[in-house]
């Protein structure tokens, strides 16, 4: 059986979306008969079982062929350096034979194993690191013994023209959703709705947001159409709570209700249980790292598990996102800080229903065959084993 050392860097548990691309990585591996061991940190005092169980719980997955190996927290900074440390201690002195494969997302641990001890890895990156983190990711790209592993097209045309290098061995793989989401029924749309308190009542539609309030995720913009359409009701799912009370007091509309976090298994049915779903990303987008703006390059994972709900999406008509996203066919895009668009684009949803079904089939089709962790899997898989 072969072995996959994931070293990520990520803290467990977490809302980071990092966190939740790892777990739903490493299970999905552990689907194509691989022994997982996923290297990373715990931010709270209770076992590897402990932890196991609720990750578990909370993304609906199975981590019995995952061995967690995780180092406690002891300061905040330095996370990703601390967890690099730990799993080198761990594999430094294992034998890398054709049994024994490296994966990691965590830039540290990259540099050492491919840089320093010369070993092969697959290296997956999601940004373009600064300072002396730079010096080391353009080492690990222009690396014959890395196999290197980009969520965008433009990702990896950013990073070559950045670093003025040629990646030797790039690979681009689009974010997912998990696999097996089916369609929901009215009444199962119904329930999951009730068990959240949320009534139609003298609604028209019901629109939906998924993720996080950072600065350039568009809220302004979902807003200003509540303002605009007092018949729908705008649900904003995500958050924290100093970024929940800002919105609070930002607006008194009595359609937009800010619902706060939701484990990922309940937001999921939730996108599946309304109307339409928002994703109006800015042209400046933050991922809570000063410094950080990944709008040019950037593989929403919300984007795919909204394409898993079947249900129509609009969505801001970015260069990164239309690697993905084709307007009319499996979504309508618009400008995104153009609020009359916007507008213009529910209300084409809301009175044609063949359009909108059009669409959000055309989407779970596209999820379906190549825009879920497993496919996405089996061609990492195929990435460790293709003559390396």
């Amino acid at each position: 059986m072969l072995n996959v050392h994931y070293i990520s860097p990520s803290t467990f548990p977490s809302k980071a979306a990092n966190s939740v691309h790892v777990i739903h990585q490493v299970f999905a591996l552990s689907k194509l008969n691989l022994k997982i061991h996923l290297y990373g940190a715990k931010n709270i005092p209770k076992s590897n079982k402990e932890i196991k169980s609720r990750l578990e719980k909370e993304y609906g997955v199975n981590l019995d062929d995952t061995r967690l190996n995780l180092i406690p927290v002891l300061i905040k900074r330095g996370i990703n350096l601390q967890i690099a440390i730990f799993s080198i201690v761990k594999l430094a002195l294992l034998s890398f034979s054709s049994s024994n494969k490296i994966y990691s997302r965590n830039l540290y641990a990259a540099f050492f194993f491919n840089s320093i001890l010369r070993r092969k890895i697959v290296f997956e990156t999601h940004q373009i690191e600064q300072g002396i983190n730079g010096v080391f990711q353009k080492h690990i790209l222009s690396s014959k013994k890395a196999k290197v592993v980009l969520i965008t097209k433009k990702l990896h045309i950013i990073l070559e023209e950045y670093y003025s290098i040629k990646i030797t061995n790039p690979f681009i793989l689009s974010d997912a959703a998990p696999e097996g989401l089916n369609p929901f029924n009215n009444k199962q749309k119904e329930n999951t709705l009730l068990r959240l308190g949320i009534r139609k009542n003298n609604f028209l539609y019901i629109c939906g947001y998924f993720g996080h309030l950072y600065q350039g995720r568009g809220i302004e913009i979902i807003i200003s159409m509540a303002k605009r359409s007092p018949k729908v009701l705008y649900l904003i799912f995500g958050g924290n709570d100093e970024d929940i009370a800002r919105l609070t007091h930002q607006t008194n509309d009595k359609n937009i209700q800010l619902m706060g976090h939701v484990d990922n298994v309940l937001a999921r049915e939730v996108m599946m249980s309304i109307d339409c779903l928002l994703m109006p990303y800015q042209k400046k987008v933050s991922i809570g790292q000063k410094g950080h703006d990944t709008a040019r390059w950037m593989s929403p994972m919300k984007m795919f598990e909204y394409m898993a709900s079947s249900n129509p999406i609009i969505s801001s008509n970015l260069p990164a996102l239309r690697e993905v996203l084709k307007d009319g066919e499996n979504a309508i895009l618009v400008e995104c800080d153009n609020v009359d668009q916007w507008i213009d684009a529910l209300n084409s949803l809301i009175n044609n229903k063949d359009l909108a079904n059009r669409i959000a089939l055309n989407a779970y089709k596209e999820y379906t065959e190549k825009y879920n962790w497993l496919y996405r899997a089996k061609k990492i898989h195929q990435i460790m084993e293709d003559n390396f």
